[in-house]
């Protein structure tokens, strides 16, 4: 598969001489022959928020100004990311600042939820790169590597083979950063009772420009530039973390940055033949991923090398090992097997003779022994007889990545993802529904759930009417600053009442919540279900869902289906109502 050469952006400022001479090393730990890889990334935030100015006059005109460009700006950021919820693919061509200050160029595709697969240059070395769900691998040559801090061949272990890597090696997660879907959700701003941004957000208008020939509108939020095109429907075609110029092509750099990252792209909507192509890949560099290395678990092998029988025509090395094993990821786990490659080098009197056959693969459990052999063929001839000679043997060794079952489990995750990504943006005849699941009559409450319900429908009349719409208002902004009142008058009800709000579900668990480094914006785990309010004695134990609509819009079937594949088993039958103002 072939990734043209990413465009040329105007070149960025010139680094630091802090960061010019700062050498890219990354945490290696070797202990005994075993390796162990380490990688910390930090990034820090220098958030600019610029002031809404508007045109001379009294205070009310500029803030009447003021506000008229914030509700333009939010409508454009809505329209923008709800095309891009439910992109499939994209493909993000542009560059952004590594950890140590050097410039790295990308030209990678994503989709929607954060499978990524292209390439990526750095200091004028190119790796490939390929993110499955919590895995992220590179494929890069030696040069790398030694620049890396490997210099004592581990660096041809690694050289042009897929080596797992820390998620935020260059920075960021690219899957949690670029999948559309969650791009989409750090373009929506939330807005005060005044109908401004949050005090720590900031919202306005920028410059019309263009992105490759197409005429586009930047809106920024918190400093980060969203470029929007200007003809229906509304798409995002860039992402900047530097500010728009006048009169540039969308990415000029000025003299703050919203981000470590300063992460400037174009975007381009794959085609389904194009997203086709990207899945195709994946699946096959899959099958090569079964010989990829890994660097995050850490395997430690404590042996000893015994030389025996040995003579005037070689000698045989046995190397005893017992192997301690530490993991991070959902796929490996400490109790399970892994396997290893060990390599084994003989040297006499200084000189290699051999090298057993690389590499000798082990599986091996936490705490595990094995016994590896290797014979080292050699002539010494009668003339130079009789003399001391030393032999010396060595090992090393290094991870794999993936088991069979791994590799069977991370199939599977795909294939479901592909699923899922062929019903994107299709949305199936759905009405709307004051109660789910549907039946012949209103579901049956039982006297505390009436009388849940019965609050929340009270805190629901109170929080439209404590939040006013403001004149120019669009619904979305009122019906966001209502659910926020309602979550906070729910919040303070007695513990007595047994009511939760903003709950989120995934996977049969209560959901975390992820923070993007380059927006600053938080949100829900991918494949969360958040309802309003919650009734139960606990999150994870629910009996009722409450779920405040707004507009004349009401549950859907689809909605609901999607909130009990994520909750746990004996929850999905739970009943969720309709709550009005």
């Amino acid at each position: 598969m072939s990734f043209p050469t990413p465009p040329q952006f105007p070149p960025p400022p010139p680094p630091s001489p802090q960061a010019q001479t700062r050498p890219r090393r990354l945490g290696l730990l070797f202990g005994g022959l075993a390796l162990a890889f380490l990688l910390i990334c930090v990034t820090s935030a220098l958030i600019m928020v610029p002031r809404f100015t508007g045109k001379p006059g009294d205070k009310e005109e500029r803030a009447t100004e003021a506000q008229a460009a914030a509700n333009t700006a939010d409508q454009e950021l809505r329209q923008a990311a709800e095309q891009l919820l439910t992109t499939p693919a994209v493909r993000y061509r542009g560059s952004f600042t590594g950890p140590d200050g050097d410039r790295i160029s990308m030209d990678v595709q994503v989709t929607n939820e954060g499978t990524v697969r292209g390439k990526l240059t750095i200091g004028g070395q190119t790796a490939e790169i390929l993110d499955l769900s919590d895995r992220t691998f590179l494929q890069v040559g030696a040069a790398f590597w030694r620049e890396a801090g490997l210099t004592d061949g581990r660096e041809n272990a690694f050289a042009n083979r897929w080596v797992r890597v820390a998620g935020d090696l260059f920075g960021f997660d690219f899957g949690d950063v670029l999948a559309p879907a969650l791009l989409a959700t750090g373009m929506v701003p939330s807005i005060e009772e005044d109908g401004y941004p949050q005090q720590d957000e900031s919202l306005e208008l920028g410059v019309v420009t263009s992105v490759d020939g197409v005429e586009a509108r930047a809106v920024i939020l918190n400093g980060v530039t969203y470029l929007i095109s200007t003809i229906e429907p509304k798409q995002l075609l860039g992402v900047s973390t530097a500010r728009v110029a006048d009169g540039g092509n969308g990415f000029q750099t000025i003299a703050h940055r919203v981000s470590a990252v300063e992460l400037r792209a174009k975007l381009q909507v794959l085609t389904d033949d194009q997203r086709q192509l990207l899945f195709d890949e994946v699946q096959r560099q899959m099958g090569v991923l079964a010989r990829s290395l890994d660097s995050i678990v850490q395997v430690s092998l404590t042996g000893k090398v015994t030389l025996s029988p040995c003579n005037t025509s070689g000698c045989t090395a046995n190397l005893n090992l017992r192997s301690r094993v530490t993991s991070a990821s959902k796929y490996v786990t400490v109790g399970k097997q892994v396997t290893v490659e060990v390599s084994i080098t003989m040297t006499l009197s200084g000189k290699p003779v051999h090298t057993c056959p690389q590499p000798q693969i082990l599986t091996m459990k936490p705490k595990d022994t094995a016994t590896i052999k290797c014979r080292a063929s050699y002539y010494i001839p009668p003339s130079r007889r009789p003399k001391t000679y030393q032999v010396y043997a060595a090992y090393t060794a290094i991870a794999r990545a993936i088991t069979t079952a791994d590799a069977k489990k991370m199939a599977a995750d795909l294939a479901d993802e592909i699923k899922r990504n062929g019903a994107l943006g299709v949305k199936p005849a759905d009405k709307p529904h004051e109660y789910l699941p549907t039946g012949a009559n209103p579901p049956t409450l039982n006297t505390r759930q009436q009388q849940a319900k019965t609050r929340v429908e009270q805190l629901a009349k109170q929080a439209c009417k404590d939040v006013q719409r403001w004149p120019g208002e669009s619904p979305q902004h009122w019906g966001d600053r209502v659910h926020k009142r309602l979550a906070e008058l729910v919040g303070a009800e007695p513990a007595s009442a047994n009511l939760f709000a903003e709950v989120g579900y995934r996977g049969g668990r209560l959901a975390g919540k992820w923070k993007n480094p380059v927006t600053g914006r938080e949100g829900w785990e991918k494949g969360t279900k958040a309802p309003d309010v919650v009734l139960g004695v606990d999150e994870v134990e629910p009996e009722l869902f409450l779920d405040l609509k707004t507009g004349a819009k009401g549950l859907e079937t689809k909605w609901y289906g999607d909130l009990q594949n994520q909750l746990p088993a004996r929850y999905r039958d739970v009943v969720a109502i309709t709550v009005r103002c």
